[in-house]
């Protein structure tokens, strides 16, 4: 699906956060130490077992002080042991984390950090504290998790340090791979973040479950698993969608391949009609196709203080 766009005012009230928090740190050098962060924040934080049947009287008791809830809303508590895909959560009214245990270290990582932008945006406690119909909907969901996905990025990828080491490099698969590594985030994570940091040419992201990954006949199946990333001059000037993304993916993705996983040129039309070269790039790991659509050559009409005023 596409995601959620943020506002140009919202990204930068997170970001002054983001970077007081970097720098009450001191602007650490990659990888930042998620543990640091939510030390700073002062977050407890405990792991569970989905498949534990235990863990509803155990939390429960842990969040009771002698005898009494302390919780405004327990409902969030039961909200999270009943979400078999839940993988972490916060309970704001006891600053604490709590992370599936069975997690891959780097979404472990991810997962601890993201819970820990809830904390750090003021208005995200007051909406997970609530339990009226408006913050209990689908879109305020939706929202409230990009607003934190952001931030988690900001973080976990030193804020500006990044954007300043990006601008020097290619726009590639090669860089994806690269800033993982550096950064010690995932490569889902890395290619997410490099999208949301270019804003001088068109760049898109799509991620979508490789469910058959060594099998015969590769599929890729339209879900809520799926992901469409835009840059910011991609969003506001093409209007491609995950279907017309989804159909060239499959045009160049190579069935066998374990890693680098196909790669091709298609022209995609702006709001104008003009064509565009995208070179498209795709990684398989193991669990996802990661690919990397970019048009550096790219020309336009618009000027920059158009694009952003459109």
């Amino acid at each position: 699906m596409s995601e959620v766009s943020l506002s140009p005012q919202t990204k930068s009230d997170i970001d002054k956060r983001v970077l007081r928090i970097l720098e009450e740190l001191g602007n650490p050098s990659p990888p930042i130490q998620h543990e640091m962060i939510r030390e700073l924040l002062k977050l407890d934080l405990h792991y569970f077992k989905q498949d534990d049947p235990g863990i509803i009287s155990e939390v429960i008791s842990r969040l009771k002080r002698m005898g009494k809830q302390i919780m405004l809303r327990p409902s969030l508590l039961w909200d999270m042991i009943r979400d078999k895909s839940l993988r972490a959560a916060y309970i704001p009214d006891v600053k604490r984390i709590y992370v599936d245990e069975e997690l891959h270290h780097l979404k472990k990582r991810w997962g601890e950090t993201h819970e820990c932008v809830h904390d750090l945006l003021p208005w995200h406690r007051e909406y997970l504290l609530g339990d009226n119909d408006h913050t209990l909907t689908q879109t305020c969901r939706d929202i409230l998790e990009a607003e934190a996905n952001y931030g988690t990025g900001r973080l976990l990828f030193a804020g500006n340090r990044f954007n300043q080491e990006l601008a020097d490099l290619p726009c590639s698969r090669e860089t994806i791979s690269k800033m993982s590594k550096t950064y010690k985030n995932s490569l889902t994570s890395t290619l997410w973040r490099i999208v949301e940091s270019i804003n001088t040419f068109p760049v898109f992201g799509y991620i979508c479950p490789n469910d058959s990954y060594g099998a015969n006949d590769v599929t890729i199946s339209l879900d809520s698993d799926i992901h469409l990333v835009k840059s910011p001059i991609f969003e506001k000037l093409f209007f491609q969608n995950e279907q017309q993304i989804d159909r060239i993916v499959r045009k160049h993705l190579r069935k066998y391949a374990k890693y680098y996983a196909g790669e091709g040129e298609e022209y995609l039309s702006d709001i104008n009609g003009t064509e565009h070269l995208f070179r498209f790039e795709i990684i398989n790991n193991r669990y996802c196709y990661l690919t990397l659509g970019s048009c550096p050559k790219w020309f336009s009409t618009f000027s920059v203080e158009e694009v952003v005023n459109l």
